[in-house]
């Protein structure tokens, strides 16, 4: 399976420019070696539209995503609180692996037909600069044991990828 995030646009000191469409790809990471219980969605949660069992962080299983622009890394992580409200964060690493900048937008969660759908309604604003990703819409089901997601965005579609708990 490949990622690919586009930034919408860059803002420099001569007003909005649109970045190049150039398609960036990254493997999904192994599984960690000492993973914590695996994300899962309780059938009677459907039942009685309980999202308790998000309250937390969550990354993707996608980790060694790159930025279209810089080609450094980054990192995306879901926070809920137990009513489905949170935050998707997209960290950016240089090529040192150091920090660089934090992108971040509301996200609401709901439970709809036995899937859980994760609604990102804003674009990920960069904390330190104007950069801006595009907004990803997730659905989330099960596939026998596991819950597999599948992850949308304007220019990307069907990237499937797995929930690890976050160290966050």
């Amino acid at each position: 399976f490949f990622f690919v995030l586009y930034p919408l646009f860059f803002f420099g000191t001569t007003g909005p420019v649109s970045l190049p469409q150039e398609e960036v790809t990254a493997p999904i990471a192994p599984p960690q070696e000492e993973e914590a219980a695996p994300f899962d969605i309780p059938q009677d949660a459907f039942e009685t539209n309980d999202l308790s069992f998000l309250g937390g962080c969550w990354d993707t299983s996608a980790n060694g995503l790159f930025n279209t622009v810089t080609k450094q890394p980054i990192i995306h992580t879901y926070c809920f609180d137990e009513e489905g409200t949170g935050t998707v964060n997209i960290d950016e690493y240089d090529e040192n692996k150091v920090y660089v900048d934090s992108c971040r937008a509301p996200a609401h969660a709901s439970l709809q037909d036995d899937e859980l759908h994760i609604d990102v309604p804003d674009l990920v604003q960069c904390q330190n600069s104007d950069r801006r990703y595009q907004k990803p819409q997730i659905t989330c089901r099960r596939s026998g044991s596991d819950v597999v997601c599948i992850m949308d965005q304007k220019t990307l579609k069907g990237v499937k990828f797995i929930f690890v708990p976050s160290a966050k």
